[in-house]
Formats: structure tokens, C-alpha cells, sequence
């Protein structure tokens, strides 16, 4: 959504997989993400972009209950970008 000229919010999702094994052939564990993001449009070659993401379900090996991976995901995500047009 535009709120603004260079202001903009959004949906981020992601799923995230944890990978085991000499080959990368076992994922034992994975997390499903979601949560808002925006970008500042500074100016002409510059912009901040910032997304934050909770954990809404997952299964880690062995989890008998719950509805989260914490043991290898954290709950929450934040990322941050700088980006510089040179």
C-alpha cells in the first residue's frame, strides 16, 4: 500500500527450513513467518526498507505439542535494510 510519495507498507511471509546431514538431505525442523513491512523512499538512490515477522507455526523433531519451533527459531524476526544506488 502507498501511504505516502516513497512511503510504503506491506505483508511479509516466509517459511524457513532448518536442513541436517553430510548432504543437507534431513530437515528435521522448520517455522512459518509473518508479520508487516515498509520502505521509505529517502531520496533519488536511497531508501530504508524494515520488515518484523512472528513465528505463527512450526515443528522442531520430536515436538510432541505446541504449535512453534522455538528450539530452533527465535519467535519474532526483525531485518533492517539501507540501500545505496552508486
Amino acid at each position: 500500500f502507498k501511504l505516502a510519495d516513497g512511503v510504503f507498507m506491506g505483508v511479509d511471509g516466509s517459511h524457513q527450513r532448518v536442513y541436517d546431514g553430510a548432504f543437507l538431505n534431513r530437515h528435521p525442523g522448520h517455522a512459518w513467518f509473518v508479520g508487516p513491512n515498509a520502505l521509505w523512499q529517502i531520496r533519488e538512490g536511497l531508501s530504508l526498507s524494515a520488515a518484523w515477522a512472528q513465528q505463527i507455526a512450526g515443528k522442531a523433531p520430536g515436538q510432541a505439542g505446541g504449535r512453534l519451533n522455538l528450539d530452533q527459531f527465535s519467535r519474532t524476526v526483525a531485518k533492517a535494510k539501507l540501500a545505496v544506488d552508486f
